[in-house]
């Protein structure tokens, strides 16, 4: 049954759960893969100016927000709250000076994700999107 995240997690509790749920290799292998399936879709285009992208990339990056969200409402669903109280907490703490650096870096993470111009410049570089998914894992250590 549902617990409101004040009676079972503090805001940065929530976070920090969610964050390390986030970055486990299961849910960064699932991301990577979708990745992998749909870097075909973000290959040059002759046709194109440098840096517009045809209209099906869009509906692989809408995918991808939909791959993403259904974990944050899965994990957050797990750990006794609700998506919405996760996004006002995010939201909070985006703008609170004091928060933690670490989880101020996954905030940014989560929004990130709905920048269609990152995930792009990810999807188009196989290098990049290495070091993505690199930085991701050594970070997941630095959670305690």
């Amino acid at each position: 049954s549902f617990v409101p995240w004040s009676m079972a997690l503090s805001g940065s509790e929530l976070l920090r759960a969610v964050a390390k749920r986030f970055l486990d290799a299961s849910v960064l292998s699932r991301w990577e893969a979708f990745m992998g399936d749909h870097e075909g879709v973000f290959a040059p285009d002759d046709q194109l100016e440098p840096g517009e992208y045809p209209l099906r990339c869009q509906e692989v990056h809408q995918s991808f927000i939909k791959l993403v969200e259904e974990d944050i409402e899965n994990q957050v669903r797990d750990l006794g709250s609700s998506s919405d109280a996760f996004y006002k907490i995010c939201d909070d703490a985006e703008h609170d000076q004091a928060q933690d650096e670490q989880l101020q870096a996954f905030i940014k993470l989560v929004l990130s994700s709905t920048d269609f111009q990152i995930f792009a410049d990810i999807m188009s570089d196989r290098a990049k999107r290495g070091y993505f998914f690199s930085i991701l894992g050594q970070w997941r250590g630095t959670l305690g």
